[in-house]
């Protein structure tokens, strides 16, 4: 359980509602193969990133799970503030069309222009 204080006034655990739930009753509960679902996000967002095939699907997926840990961490007071340095890359790339130069986004983009929109 998510019960963690840090100082005596900060609630236990997060304080927004239906969060708690959801990390309690869903994430920690079933932390077996929730553990191996975000490795698999994690692992497949980070190689449309770095191929460049849909980048900007790839930096959308991820950054839903950093803003997600973001919003555990601010509402349990446990936030750090470095931290943005891993949703703020996320962003720019769901916004700019990166694959364009040397990824695959560029080959497709190239065989068909309707194929110009997000996310290519």
């Amino acid at each position: 359980m998510n019960k963690r204080q840090v100082t005596k006034t900060s609630p236990k655990g997060t304080g927004v509602p239906g969060l708690k739930r959801v990390v309690n009753d869903v994430v920690l509960k079933h932390w077996n193969v929730v553990q191996w679902a975000v490795t698999v996000i994690e692992l497949g967002a980070g190689t449309l990133v770095i191929a460049g095939l849909a980048s900007r699907l790839g930096a959308v997926i991820d950054l839903g799970q950093q803003l997600f840990l973001a919003l555990v961490y601010v509402s349990s007071n446990r936030w750090l503030f470095e931290q943005p340095h891993e949703y703020v890359p996320l962003m720019v790339l769901a916004l700019v069309p990166a694959g364009r130069a040397w990824g695959l986004d560029a080959l497709i983009v190239g065989a068909s222009q309707r194929l110009r929109r997000w996310p290519f």
